[in-house]
């Protein structure tokens, strides 16, 4: 990917327009790695050559090292408290950790473990801004005019699922008003540390799971109406 900078956080995203067979193949070691995995995961789980798997650990310490520094934040905090707080002040305890030495080639393996499972807990439970999106969403529905037009189907982790009808004013309040509540769903940890993440979110529809097109936000019923009859046929 040569015209790829990895110092520019727009440029990266583009991958998954340009690259998206790259980016899918990438999946499965980024989340290994993302929750504590190894070169050696990469190799025995993901079917990597060994000297594959090391510089593709190393790419991600090197690309990620905030991640990867909070990882290890964590797993202070966890000895010193023997809990880690989560999404919206949930708590994970961690008595095995609190009762050990770190990084020592005597720690249990029973700690680390507990470790992987607390620190991947933690991003994991932000999953729940989806449900507190969703559920803020649906209590403007159920108060608008459009609550007959669309049906909420399921949330899976980032995203919310579900059914519209073909029509662009329904649409356009769809877009506004799920999007709203998409990118307000943070709570405190999001928003904390030296640096605010931003919280974005957009609108994919389409008539069949495997025919989505994207509309930006805040697009007009016009542009709606423009979208829909040059891309969405039903």
């Amino acid at each position: 990917m040569p015209d790829i900078d990895p110092n520019d956080p727009n440029s990266i995203n583009s991958i998954k327009d340009k690259y998206p067979d790259l980016r899918q193949a990438s999946k499965a070691s980024t989340f290994a790695l993302n929750y504590g995995g190894s070169s050696a995961t990469l190799h025995h789980n993901n079917g990597l050559p060994m000297d594959q798997a090391i510089q593709v650990e190393t790419g991600h310490k090197e690309m990620y090292k905030e991640l990867h520094a909070w990882g290890e934040s964590n797993k202070h905090s966890m000895a010193h408290q023997g809990y880690i707080s989560c999404a919206y002040g949930l708590k994970v305890r961690t008595p095995m950790l609190a009762a050990s030495l770190l990084n020592t080639k005597i720690t249990p393996s029973i700690t680390k473990a507990e470790f992987r499972s607390a620190n991947n807990a933690v991003t994991q439970s932000h999953g729940l801004m989806t449900t507190v999106a969703g559920t803020n969403f649906r209590k403007r529905l159920e108060a608008s005019r459009h609550r007959y037009n669309i049906l909420l189907t399921n949330f899976i982790h980032d995203a919310v699922y579900g059914v519209v009808k073909n029509a662009p004013e329904t649409i356009e309040w769809l877009n506004n008003n799920l999007i709203d509540c998409m990118v307000n769903s943070g709570d405190s940890q999001v928003k904390a540390g030296m640096h605010i993440v931003p919280i974005e979110a957009e609108l994919d529809i389409g008539p069949s799971w495997d025919k989505q097109y994207t509309l930006k936000n805040n697009m007009s019923k016009t542009e709606i109406k423009e979208f829909l009859d040059e891309n969405i046929t039903m």
